[in-house]
């Protein structure tokens, strides 16, 4: 029966412009094109075996907070970036944020890290300081805008479709850059009272672009229709155990499409869901400060039981690539 039948719909970016799928190429080519770089970089360093995700992460860090902590401007040499006297920090405490992307990670003093704890940039007696060392941001925004409008003012002059065309797909590649670089200084200058209309104005814009194309078709046929973000949906995995911390989406294999289908139906309501990821999220960033952490680890595995998720909950993604 259609009216007993619960859907759950995963929002993801919207690719229907040919345009805007030629940006989002170019834009993650040239992304792995410097991953390949500071793989390269760090292979005078490490073994190339022992290289992770986050050591690349961590250069791509340091290069773009020009190789010094924002919150101390002490200056970073590679050894210091790589035998943890600096670490990835969350600009905004991840179990605020429940946000682990690239635009809300700092390369941070680990000493100092500790000494900020949950605290956002902006309630920082260094906050002043910090602003300073985040100019260079400002300024490299500003930059973008201004190209950004050279590229528009180009399509609109193109003498052909294909001078359009690369002008506008020229134009949304340096949105997609301006986007992230305001994403990251707003994450310094953003006051914590204001933090939480913002991520819930963010939790509505999704929802409203999916609600405008898919919600009420499917609310015509099903009784029970909700909306998860793709970004939740990935984090609740790595909660849950089914999918480590380091480890990436096997996109190369089509079985993580019936991966993904399983976690939309194991997430469960919102409060519930949020409440497991703050636990999650607390539990890391106490293990970063070396603090006990049985009674988080407890309090998570309670709020998972209550849902029903039986004991072998983080075998799923083996069960599904095996069978």
């Amino acid at each position: 029966d259609e009216s007993d039948t619960s859907i759950v719909v995963e929002t993801a970016r919207e690719m229907n412009d040919a345009n805007w799928r030629a940006a989002i190429n170019k834009y993650q080519r040239d992304r792995e094109k410097e991953n390949a770089k500071y793989r390269q970089d760090l292979m005078q360093y490490i073994p190339e075996s022992k290289i992770t995700p986050t050591d690349i992460d961590k250069v791509r860090l340091w290069e773009e907070q020009g190789k010094r902590c924002l919150y101390t401007s002490r200056n970073i040499t590679i050894s210091q970036l790589l035998n943890h006297e600096f670490e990835i920090e969350h600009t905004i405490p991840r179990s605020i944020s429940f946000d682990d992307s690239l635009a809300n990670k700092t390369i941070c003093d680990t000493a100092f890290n500790g000494y900020k704890n949950n605290r956002f940039p902006s309630e920082l007696s260094e906050h002043e300081a910090i602003l300073q060392n985040i100019k260079q941001w400002i300024d490299k925004i500003k930059s973008l805008e201004k190209q950004i409008t050279t590229q528009r003012n180009n399509s609109k002059s193109a003498a052909t479709k294909e001078e359009k065309d690369r002008a506008i797909t020229n134009r949304h590649v340096l949105e997609m850059e301006l986007s992230y670089w305001r994403d990251k200084v707003s994450r310094f200058t953003v006051k914590k009272e204001e933090w939480k209309d913002s991520f819930r104005n963010n939790q509505l814009n999704d929802t409203r672009i999916i609600t405008k194309y898919a919600y009420h078709f499917l609310k015509t046929v099903f009784g029970d229709v909700t909306v998860q973000r793709g970004e939740m949906t990935a984090n609740f995995r790595k909660a849950l155990g089914i999918q480590s911390l380091e480890e990436k989406k096997k996109r190369d294999l089509h079985s993580h499409h019936a991966i993904d289908a399983t976690m939309l139906t194991l997430v469960p309501v919102a409060a519930k869901r949020d409440k497991m990821l703050e636990l999650f999220y607390k539990i890391q960033e106490k293990e970063k400060q070396n603090e006990d952490t049985t009674w988080l680890r407890q309090e998570l595995s309670k709020e998972i039981g209550s849902c029903g998720l039986g004991g072998n909950i983080s075998e799923v993604a083996r069960f599904i690539e095996n069978n």
